[in-house]
């Protein structure tokens, strides 16, 4: 690749990453808290949110392992890595929790016309500012990780698989 395609390669690396994490860490929890609020009880929600935890955590767990022992660059950035993904976790539960609560109290409170009036200011105030904030970490770790220092050139991988296979 030139230094050009590499440039305009690591610009939609970084897009891409920005996206999938806005919609991962935000808008999914938030949509999901939210209509959860609409049937589900509170302790029904409290199980759903244990469930959760359980099943993401065991999964994050076997994709660190793997992702450790697959790419030289987690490897060298392993810690980045787990606080990203903790990161992630901790906005995902705050976004369930925080949409789950808000929702089923205005529901309660003013009923569905009041809770249109409340899902307008709440979208201002909490989810546009939280994807500024989500959009520039994940900037961020995405530059590092799109370093060409960090990037191995296809003559490095070869010797580093012969290395491996001598072994």
């Amino acid at each position: 690749m030139s230094d050009a395609q590499k440039i305009a390669l690591r610009h939609r690396i970084q897009a891409t990453a920005i996206f999938s994490m806005i919609f991962a860490c935000i808008l999914a929890p938030w949509i999901c808290g939210f209509f959860s609020a609409f049937y589900l009880t509170k302790s029904q929600f409290i199980e759903f949110l244990i469930f959760w935890i359980l099943m993401k955590f065991a999964l994050l767990t076997w994709v660190l392992i793997e992702l450790r022992n697959d790419s030289e660059v987690s490897r060298k950035s392993f810690g980045l890595i787990l606080l990203f993904y903790l990161f992630y976790f901790i906005l995902v539960i705050l976004g369930l929790t925080k949409s789950f609560d808000w929702t089923y109290t205005n529901l309660d409170s003013k009923g569905f016309i009041g809770l249109i009036g409340a899902l307008v200011e709440y979208a201002y105030l909490d989810i546009f500012i939280n994807i500024i904030v989500v959009s520039a970490v994940t900037w961020g770790v995405t530059k590092v990780f799109t370093n060409p220092s960090n990037i191995l050139e296809p003559s490095e991988v070869y010797e580093d698989e012969t290395h491996i296979n001598a072994d």
